[in-house]
């Protein structure tokens, strides 16, 4: 586990977060709500909320921008982000968003990180914290 503590995982999340709100037109009230709940979680709930807000928050961002008409989309688009799906992984949409121009280098980086940071919270079995040792 990297060594940095839910102080800068917190700031450091929501900052993406928010940038990520700010591509998929999130309202203010939606990002406080947010901001509100992750404060009151664990470390391991903190990893895995935030991450799956991201993740999410990259779905849509591609909803958005496919050129798909609406009684089309349940057909050709949403198998895309169902499980097997090229697009069901956090690591594709990460992946793709960067291709494509969606985000920058320092976001698609950044967004890596959280991910693996995730995959730690998520696959183990016995208790971590963020200033848990590697």
């Amino acid at each position: 586990m990297p060594q940095f503590g839910r102080k800068v995982m917190k700031p450091t999340t929501i900052f993406f977060a928010k940038l990520l709100a700010e591509l998929v037109k999130d309202t203010p009230q939606e990002t406080r709500d947010f901001t509100k709940e992750i404060f009151a979680e664990s470390d391991r709930g903190v990893a895995l909320i935030c991450t799956e807000d991201l993740n999410l928050k990259l779905e849509l961002l591609f909803r958005m921008r496919f050129p798909i008409p609406k009684p089309q989309v349940r057909k050709i688009v949403d198998p895309l982000f169902k499980v097997g799906g090229p697009l069901s992984s956090f690591f594709y949409r990460i992946t793709l968003a960067y291709s494509l121009g969606y985000i920058n280098q320092p976001l698609y980086s950044e967004l890596g990180r959280l991910r693996s940071i995730r995959n730690k919270f998520a696959h183990s079995c016995r208790p971590l914290r963020f200033h848990s040792p590697p």
